[in-house]
């Protein structure tokens, strides 16, 4: 009987890719199963990123090695989610509220989604200035960024 072990590189690389890099970045001991396993698993784990807007974020701050990994690898990726998930609650009016309190809650809500706007273009630009360009086996690039948020727009009082 052939051991998982004695098989071919070839066919190991068809069984990984079957599994799909996805299952096996979930945990470590699926890519750590044998040295030649793990040969063949190293190139296929980071071939098809998908990435939310926090993980995103995280692989910006990855260590620079861990970054280059991915960059020499990575031959599809997905950026994709909500870019204003923030944790923002406004307090039901009471009676006693006045017009100007609920507007100062609507402005530092304002604030706050344009302070995380503000961090994703910065994340977006390092990025594609710097990272992208260094990810050479890259065939596939897609963002998909929703908002939740509700658009504030000020009427034109000026007459034409």
């Amino acid at each position: 009987m052939v051991s998982f072990q004695t098989l071919p590189a070839e066919i190991l690389f068809k069984i990984a890719r079957n599994v799909g890099g996805a299952y096996l970045r979930a945990r470590v001991d699926r890519i750590l199963l044998c040295k030649s396993w793990y040969n063949v698993t190293r190139s296929i784990v980071w071939e098809d990123i998908t990435l939310s807007i926090d993980s995103f974020e995280r692989y910006l701050q990855a260590p620079t090695n861990m970054q280059s990994i991915v960059q020499s690898r990575v031959k599809s990726l997905s950026i994709s989610g909500r870019y204003d998930n923030i944790a923002i609650t406004l307090p039901p009016p009471s009676e006693t509220e006045t017009a100007h309190q609920e507007s100062q809650h609507l402005a530092n809500h304002r604030i706050s989604l344009s302070a995380l706007n503000t961090t994703l273009c910065n994340s977006l630009t390092t990025f594609s200035t710097t990272l992208l360009p260094q990810a050479h086996n890259l065939h596939t690039f897609t963002l998909k960024l929703s908002s939740q948020s509700t658009i504030f727009t000020e009427a034109d009082t000026k007459k034409t």
